[in-house]
């Protein structure tokens, strides 16, 4: 540990533990405390606050390249961030340069990648059967509108319609139909999103309207989350349960919509009821 330092989150305490080269000394170190609840946007975290020029961050989650490109506005220019991945005695090992990667693809691009990793699926949300991420992405490459709002995702204090509306577009597109804005069937049965298939696996069907609004909901939650890692304590002011979640005996679970899943089945009855009757009296007066 000559000449190095490391920095330990425990709790709400921070420990720097540094060598004299005799022994090992441990401090608190408040510049380093913070309240995050998970590691990756810790590490992000710690990256802002280091005296370093040169930071190597050692991983193989996507979820901390996302978070780091999505933050980079927020760190000092001075600071070259580097990504280290894969395994040497595999011939693996690659240095991802972030500061290269952040310039070329651009500021609005790499901070709306937060959002749409969410969106489109990680750890905390649900993806999109078998879409993946290469064709989502390059639609949001192209159309700067989506990139804003997936900007604009982690600041809601609730869910816009407006921005509701281009996110449900957007999941009409990565699923074929650039001419739909709605994920609920339409009466047109030529342009529904199951129109033409010979075959039907559930799977690949994209949630109805009710289950996107909450996902989304929950996207911007995590999107808060990411987005906010170079502070302190990003969910300070969120609680879980008004972003699609329920607390049950101490467990948060999935909020999977709001609401009715289907029609009354007594008001059904009733109008069925109702028809019978006019055609009973119909028959009738025909004899």
């Amino acid at each position: 540990m000559s000449k190095k330092k490391i920095i330990a989150n425990c709790g709400d305490i921070c420990y720097l533990y540094q060598s004299d080269g005799y022994s090992v000394k441990r401090t608190l170190e408040d510049a380093y405390y913070g309240t995050h609840k998970e590691a990756d946007s810790t590490i992000v975290f710690h990256s802002s606050k280091v005296d370093s020029k040169n930071i190597v961050i050692r991983v193989v989650d996507t979820d901390v390249l996302i978070i780091t490109l999505g933050s980079m506005h927020a760190i000092s220019t001075e600071k070259n961030v580097w990504i280290e991945t894969g395994i040497y005695s595999k011939n693996t090992l690659r240095y991802l340069n972030i500061n290269k990667a952040y310039d070329h693809y651009g500021q609005d691009l790499c901070r709306a990648l937060p959002g749409f990793h969410a969106f489109t699926g990680c750890d905390y949300t649900g993806s999109f059967g078998r879409k993946g991420k290469t064709t989502p992405l390059k639609i949001l490459q192209k159309d700067e509108g989506l990139q804003k709002v997936f900007i604009k995702l982690g600041r809601w204090s609730s869910v816009e319609d407006d921005n509701v509306k281009v996110l449900e577009s957007f999941v009409c597109r990565m699923y074929g139909k650039r001419k739909l804005n709605s994920v609920n069937a339409p009466k047109n049965k030529h342009n529904c999103l199951v129109a033409h298939m010979k075959s039907m696996d559930a799977s690949v069907l994209p949630p109805c309207s009710k289950v996107l609004l909450q996902k989304i909901k929950r996207t911007s939650y995590i999107t808060r989350v990411w987005q906010k890692a170079v502070e302190i304590d990003p969910t300070f002011d969120l609680n879980p349960t008004d972003f699609g979640w329920l607390l049950k005996d101490d467990y948060y679970q999935l909020d999977w919509f709001e609401g009715d899943a289907a029609p009354k089945i007594v008001d059904v009855v009733k109008e069925d009821a109702a028809e019978d009757s006019k055609d009973f009296n119909l028959f009738l007066f025909s004899l």
